[in-house]
């Protein structure tokens, strides 16, 4: 189920007079969007790729070649065009050396691109479960740790619940911001790009939640609502209030997780907004580009002289060179859209499913009044 507001009954799906204002950009990251069920898809596909059997060898989506192929074909052309004037004009002469000396300064950008990516990659993947660790231990501990009467508790673990997962909604829709590419709408498209978010989040914050969001544009979302869970984790403290923390610091424990929320989304937006150095990542491609157009030219040589045997095997080369640095491209932001990158939704929905077990909920609700959104895109809230 990659869409995980698929059983509510009155907000399943987003209003579509908003969805026909956005692009397929940004209908990738409004879970709900049919561009999002088909992008989780394409993920849990590239994911999936052990089983796959023979196919395996003759995928190309999600490989290399997919996003290369652009570039390789440039290169055929100048490698028939250099091969032809070879056979047929005259003999061409240059040496291997300049580029036997210039690939150990062009692979060790290679290198340092793709080590970097991966690295990126993997931490991203870290602060995934990082995130998730925190949602379930605030979930748990919330209403394990407190003594009062039965129903209440309940309550209180619902609005804790309901709040962390708003958390993860928030910093999807932060992280997946440059992916987004929302500047490229117009006025009217980022406004309903906008209040598709709030659609979202009205799956889990109330009226009046959604409301103080509103009053304060200038403070990003993940920290509003990480300061209302807060205030409703600390609640049982304050006051005279029917239900309490069992002991004293248990308040702190639960606390702790929702500062670890607070730092996860913080480091994945270290990720986000830290990318490659541009000398370096514009060094590579230059070089790059200059050396692998240019290895036909030792390839004719009289020395070696592989004839028309030099396009193919330029080819090779440039599928390598080129496939290897433009998937260290693609995975240096693992929280965009891309086939490889993380399926941000698929975990929301693990975590949702969770905490919606301990309550004993198939479906959130955070107001019997809440605005509906049918097939036809009847909806006059948003």
């Amino acid at each position: 189920m990659p869409n995980p507001y698929e059983n509510h009954p009155t907000m399943s799906k987003p209003p579509k007079r908003l969805v026909k204002l956005i692009d397929d950009p940004q209908g990738k990251c409004v879970a709900g969007t049919k561009y999002q069920v088909k992008t989780s898809l394409k993920k849990k596909h590239s994911m999936e790729y052990k089983d796959s059997g023979i196919g395996f060898f003759f995928r190309i989506r999600g490989t290399l070649f997919q996003n290369s192929w652009r570039i390789v074909l440039c290169s055929l052309i100048v490698a028939t065009i250099l091969t032809c004037i070879h056979e047929f004009a005259e003999s061409i002469k240059f040496s291997d050396k300049p580029h036997t000396f210039t690939i150990i300064p062009v692979g060790f950008l290679l290198v340092f691109r793709s080590n970097l990516s991966y690295a990126r990659w993997w931490e991203g993947r870290c602060m995934i479960g990082m995130l998730v660790f925190a949602c379930r231990n605030v979930g748990i501990k919330s209403g394990s740790l407190l003594r009062g009467p039965t129903q209440l508790i309940a309550q209180h673990s619902e609005t804790v619940f309901r709040l962390a997962l708003a958390m993860m909604v928030s910093i999807r829709h932060s992280v997946q911001k440059a992916s987004s590419e929302e500047e490229s709408l117009n006025d009217e498209g980022k406004k309903a790009f906008k209040q598709l978010k709030t659609w979202e989040l009205s799956h889990f914050l109330t009226e009046e939640e959604l409301a103080a969001l509103a009053a304060s544009p200038t403070v990003p979302p993940p920290m509003m609502i990480n300061k209302m869970l807060y205030q409703a984790v600390t609640a049982p403290t304050i006051g005279d209030v029917s239900i309490r923390y069992k002991w004293p610091t248990a308040v702190d424990d639960v606390n702790r997780h929702v500062q670890e929320i607070l730092q996860t989304w913080q480091a994945m937006m270290k990720i986000v907004q830290t990318p490659m150095p541009f000398p370096y990542a514009h060094s590579l491609e230059i070089f790059l580009a200059i050396w692998v157009f240019s290895v036909p030219l030792p390839l004719l040589d009289a020395a070696v002289d592989l004839g028309w045997f030099t396009v193919p095997i330029t080819g090779v080369i440039a599928v390598l060179l080129f496939g290897i640095n433009n998937v260290g491209s693609e995975i240096e932001d693992p929280f965009g859209n891309d086939r490889n990158d993380f399926d941000l939704v698929a975990f929301q929905i693990g975590v949702q499913n969770e905490l919606a077990g301990f309550c004993g909920k198939a479906v959130w609700s955070t107001d019997d009044n809440q605005p509906t959104s049918n097939d036809d895109g009847d909806d006059h809230k948003f």
